[in-house]
This record gives structure tokens, sequence and C-alpha cells, in this order.
């Protein structure tokens, strides 16, 4: 018995491990603020961000862009806010963590 309750209290934290971060919850908000200005259905840029198939489908190449500072596309600090806007081409290390984390746990919607 000890050890079925060992076993199922793995589980339960295996599962709240994978899940820290959801499509839904974490990620989505961070696309709609910073990335779907560009990619949406027939934006500038692949794929579109406000369909959770595309992101998950892309969600490899997604973290591949942001850890490589590809994308969002360089702007000047944010702080300036030298053009209307710039304050969301800027996307702070805490959310490219969120973002990496979602993808490293499976992608959880």
């Amino acid at each position: 018995m000890f050890f079925l309750l060992m076993a199922c209290g793995s589980k339960e934290n295996q599962d709240q491990l994978q899940e820290k971060y959801t499509y839904y919850r974490d990620v989505q908000p961070i696309l709609a603020k910073h990335c779907v200005r560009c990619h949406h259905d027939e934006g500038q840029g692949v794929g579109d961000f406000l369909n959770e198939e595309d992101v998950i489908a892309l969600a490899p190449q997604i973290v591949n862009s942001i850890e490589s500072g590809r994308m969002p596309p360089p702007a000047s600090d944010p702080n300036c806010h030298d053009y209307i806007g710039s304050d969301f081409m800027f996307l702070e290390q805490d959310k490219k963590e969120i973002i990496k984390e979602w993808v490293e746990s499976g992608s959880p919607l």
C-alpha cells in the first residue's frame, strides 16, 4: 500500500511539474502582446500565433528564434519609446523562460 501511495504522489508531482505553464494561461497572453502583430493569418510573420495548433507545431522554432535574438525583431531599449509600440517589441527574460519551459514540458494547452 505504501508503494502505491508513493507512486500516486510521484505522478501528481510530475503532472504539476508538467503543467507549470500552459498555453492558454501563460503563453498565449505573451504571444498576443508581443508576437501577433506580425504572426497572424495573412501577417508578415510565419505562422498564425492566434491558432494554438500553429504555435505548438512551431514551438521549437519559436524558442530557437527567441534564444538566438532573431525574435522579437531587435528594437531599441523599451524605456526609450523611440516609436509607437516599441515597448511591445521587447520580450523580457522571464517571458522568454516561460515560453521555453512550456515547450520543454510538452506544450500543454
